[in-house]
């Protein structure tokens, strides 16, 4: 992609704040505390999956052949980073005080979300693309949802498969989105006006570890009459339309409200740095005063301390840029 997308740019600017946002009340509040914060849930109800969906966006367009090619700078670019930081945290947090390194590893080969999973979950979800791409040529865009299954059936979750499971049907809408877009044009009028009016009603329903309130009774009523399979479809079915009306929310928010805006053109530079934030920010949710002050400097200076890092370190420095921005842009725009 020679030219980037500006929203694409502003959206992801958006979910970093949102990310950093997220963090900030969930290191102020008790691990009891802040799933019961409004703002919160909101945010974790479709904030991650958001970065999914754009990444499957940017997909299409820098999608090249011959693969291996292709999956080594996306491993460099990823998993080199990925690995980086999850070595860097275990001296600069002391857990080599409570954990041998072998353990250390063991636990990250069987839970990459211990560190930052995004990364290594987003490489992963590249591999099945390519693998995807190929099956298409045979089976058209049959091949997408039996990817999105064979990920989903998966017997097992070590090395981030169980974060896969979740995330790369996102991953994967992103990038169809993208493919069809022209053919798409004519829905998505309606797709924004449902999506504002799902995306309220089923966020009110959420809890980030209890699920959706309504669900229990609707999968007894549905297991009670002999049809369990449609209970479980709902049950992966209404997380994914929750994510995606959140998705299609930020959207009319970010281009119909504030793109105008002097903040419109703050969160498109931004969209150029989330991996700079994302890496390093939760090293840095520090804060002042109490309560909702608390958070807001604590988010502040988060940002802006993982901005400055990474202008005046991390993209300056060969080897730290390598190891652990995946060799971005060295100078910010």
């Amino acid at each position: 992609m020679n030219k980037r997308i500006d929203i694409i740019d502003a959206l992801k600017g958006f979910a970093i704040l949102l990310v950093v946002l997220g963090h900030a009340i969930q290191y102020k509040y008790t691990a009891t505390a802040f799933d019961e914060n409004v703002v919160f849930r909101v945010i974790y109800s479709f904030h991650m999956p958001m970065f999914m969906f754009l990444s499957g966006l940017v997909a299409y367009y820098s999608f090249e052949m011959p693969v291996y090619p292709y999956l080594k700078k996306k491993f460099m670019a990823l998993a080199v980073p990925f690995l980086a930081w999850f070595a860097l945290a275990y001296f600069a947090t002391g857990t080599y005080h409570t954990i041998a390194l072998k353990s250390y590893i063991w636990r990250m080969l069987l839970s990459p979300d211990y560190g930052l999973w995004f990364l290594w979950v987003l490489f992963l979800n590249f591999c099945f693309l390519v693998v995807t791409v190929r099956m298409e040529k045979g089976l058209g865009l049959l091949a997408y949802p039996m990817m999105i299954l064979f990920v989903l059936w998966t017997p097992f979750g070590f090395l981030g498969l169980g974060l896969a499971k979740v995330h790369f049907v996102y991953f994967t809408i992103g990038y169809l989105v993208m493919k069809y877009k022209e053919q798409l044009k004519e829905y998505f009028v309606w797709a924004q006006m449902l999506a504002m009016l799902a995306f309220p009603i089923l966020v009110s329903q959420w809890h980030r570890t209890r699920g959706f309130s309504f669900l229990p009774g609707m999968m007894g009523w549905f297991a009670s009459h002999r049809i369990p399979f449609v209970a479980s479809l709902l049950a992966y079915a209404f997380p994914i339309l929750l994510a995606l009306s959140g998705i299609m929310v930020s959207y009319i928010l970010v281009h119909y409200i504030i793109k105008n805006s002097l903040f419109y053109s703050s969160l498109c530079k931004l969209g150029n740095y989330t991996l700079d934030i994302y890496v390093s920010h939760q090293y840095f949710l520090w804060g002042i005063g109490l309560g909702v002050t608390h958070v807001f400097t604590a988010a502040g200076e988060a940002l802006l301390i993982s901005l400055l890092l990474s202008y005046f370190i991390l993209r300056r420095i060969k080897i730290l840029n390598l190891l652990f921005l995946g060799n971005r842009a060295k100078a910010m725009a």
